[in-house]
């Protein structure tokens, strides 16, 4: 079993902004992701609106499967109408093989679905606020619910913190079509999927309808155009929880943690305030 690594440049002969060139690519790298189930990032290449150079990892496989895919994504960029091919190299590694070293440096434009996970008190929510804090405007979509005296005062601090000019939306259920609300093309802070899982489980629903709606969720946060970074628990590290119940909750958020990891373009655990960048 082997790993395969295309390594692509690309000229994007119409591109007259760094605005059109990230849309430009991102349709293509989205296209990629669709087809073909691949791992993709930007990596460096000449500093110019018109001009990248991709990464594409495959899945392992033997080797021949894996040349054919090889091919065939190197087939598809070729017939891509948004880029042309200007040169590319094929890699394949014994599994195993560490292909970081293609993807080290993934530029900022490609990377906007970013997910932080953390465990409780850990600085996950202020570090994921760090990264919009750029944002000329961001939109907060808050998944808690008052339910007592303290998730009143967790929720007036996590408020206390936020610039003014942040729009706040709550919505402690129905995700997708929250976002509905905010332009694709805004930065965007979801804020928790640990509280949105447990909000499901609580009002009744079933783990595969939950699992199938943060699928849906992954869909429709691949598709927006503006920075979109999502908060999560980090709840499997800890003691096995008393209760059946518990235990659901534990399984079920780390399956959709999975989820949203394998979808994100970046991924970070927060430890102690420290944020640690795993992916990519």
């Amino acid at each position: 079993m082997q790993s395969g690594v295309l390594v692509v440049e690309l000229f994007l002969p119409a591109a007259s902004s760094l605005k059109e060139r990230r849309q430009r690519l991102r349709r293509v790298v989205e296209k990629l992701r669709q087809r073909f189930n691949v791992a993709v990032a930007e990596v460096d290449g000449q500093n110019s609106w018109q001009r990248a150079v991709l990464a594409v990892a495959t899945v392992a496989g033997e080797e021949w499967r894996l040349e054919l895919v090889l091919d065939q994504i190197l087939r598809f960029l070729e017939g891509c109408p948004e880029v042309m091919v200007s040169g590319h190299r094929m890699e394949l590694h014994p599994l195993g093989h560490r292909e970081d070293s293609f993807f080290p440096r993934a530029k900022a434009g490609l990377n906007h679905l970013i997910l932080v996970t953390g465990g409780v008190r850990s600085g996950k929510s202020r570090f994921a606020e760090s990264l919009l804090r750029e944002e000329p405007e961001v939109f907060y979509l808050a998944t808690a619910v008052i339910t007592d005296a303290e998730m009143e005062e967790r929720i007036k601090a996590h408020r206390s913190r936020r610039p003014h000019h942040w729009h706040t939306l709550e919505e402690p259920e129905e995700l997708v079509r929250a976002l509905e609300q905010v332009p694709s093309d805004r930065a965007l802070l979801l804020d928790c999927l640990g509280i949105w899982v447990s909000n499901l489980l609580v009002a009744g629903r079933g783990e595969k309808e939950i699992e199938q709606q943060a699928r849906e969720l992954v869909a429709a946060l691949r598709q927006r155009e503006g920075r979109t970074v999502v908060v999560t628990n980090e709840v499997g590290m800890g003691l096995v929880p008393t209760s059946a119940l518990g235990r659901i909750y534990r399984d079920l958020l780390g399956n959709i943690n999975q989820i949203l990891a394998q979808a994100a373009d970046m991924v970070y655990l927060v430890v102690c305030g420290l944020p640690m960048q795993i992916k990519p």
